[in-house]
């Protein structure tokens, strides 16, 4: 069941980054974030008391602590120290800075990797769960997969916006985007192996012809971020808050906060390019945009869920733009 509270904060986030007036006082969201720091054994963590009064948070949840662990990347060896693991709280803050996946579209179906033995550990994050979960562990290897793929999508979406003339504030929102893809498929591969399943790493992704066509106008590029990312993204941050607020693994709870907080950022980059989009490429751009939303809506809402969050996310951002 969508968290109603959940999605008034995620929307006026939204319409707030799209510079509409809205009531509450605008964007109110709990400001959290995770701190780790150095210690030698898990009875060594700070208490979580102590750490919340030297960062100043409103509350500080038990830690989480990760071994020591060692590896090699290019002939080098490398030492990670064992760390203790904090997720704080700053409490609800309006007008606070924004923070699974988005697809890669080609010829109307979505591309991604498979897997091979990851032989070095170097795509898996070293991550530490309470029990062995088979299920949850190819559970999580998807996801390692979608992941990979936005890396591809959101590439692609920031030379298109470079060949298109966008503003400099989206290009860069683009690359950091991908970056934090990049960070995603880690930590879904290592809890993937973390939860029992083999050490797997991406195959080569799979370009059509070993090309990246890039949309050839503005009505192209909104048209595809409509889907990839105003949709997609939007309605996986709605049910992705739900799974983070029902999840008991500790680290698998804090990864999902992590992947969460970065993709409402992504999902407010979308909802910014259709602005920039129909504001500089006009009535042709706004109908294609209308149309695809259409499309999108006849494809994706199958559930009251879906449908509520639709209704009551993605309309109010569509009149926005």
């Amino acid at each position: 069941m969508t968290d109603p509270t959940f999605a008034q904060h995620f929307l006026r986030q939204l319409l707030t980054g799209l510079g509409v007036a809205v009531g509450l006082g605008g964007c109110c969201l709990e400001q959290t974030d995770t701190i780790c720091i150095d210690a030698d054994t898990a009875e060594s963590c700070p208490d979580p008391e102590q750490v919340r009064q030297e960062e100043g948070a409103e509350s500080a949840d038990a830690a989480v602590f990760f071994p020591e662990r060692r590896y090699v990347f290019d002939g080098e060896a490398y030492v990670e120290p064992s760390t203790c693991c904090y997720d704080v709280s700053y409490g609800v803050q309006c007008d606070a800075p924004s923070g699974m996946g988005r697809p890669f579209l080609a010829a109307g179906s979505s591309l991604r990797a498979g897997t091979r033995p990851d032989v070095n550990g170097h795509w898996a994050s070293a991550l530490s769960v309470g029990s062995v979960d088979v299920e949850r562990a190819r559970r999580w290897r998807e996801r390692a997969c979608m992941e990979h793929a936005a890396v591809a999508s959101l590439g692609r979406f920031a030379l298109e916006l470079m060949a298109l003339g966008a503003e400099p504030e989206l290009v860069a929102a683009a690359h950091r985007a991908a970056a934090d893809e990049v960070a995603h498929a880690r930590l879904a591969f290592g809890l993937a192996r973390a939860f029992g399943g083999a050490a797997v790493a991406p195959t080569a992704f799979p370009f059509p012809e070993a090309q990246v066509p890039l949309a050839r106008d503005r009505v192209e590029l909104a048209v595809r971020t409509v889907h990839e990312g105003a949709i997609e993204e939007t309605l996986g941050v709605i049910a992705l808050s739900e799974e983070h607020a029902t999840c008991t693994d500790p680290v698998e709870r804090r990864v999902l906060g992590a992947i969460l907080r970065d993709e409402r950022r992504h999902a407010l980059l979308a909802w910014r390019t259709l602005r920039w989009a129909i504001e500089t490429g006009g009535a042709p751009v706004r109908s294609a945009v209308r149309e695809a939303f259409a499309r999108g809506r006849a494809a994706v809402v199958k559930t009251p869920d879906m449908e509520r969050a639709w209704r009551e996310v993605v309309e109010p951002c569509i009149a926005a733009c």
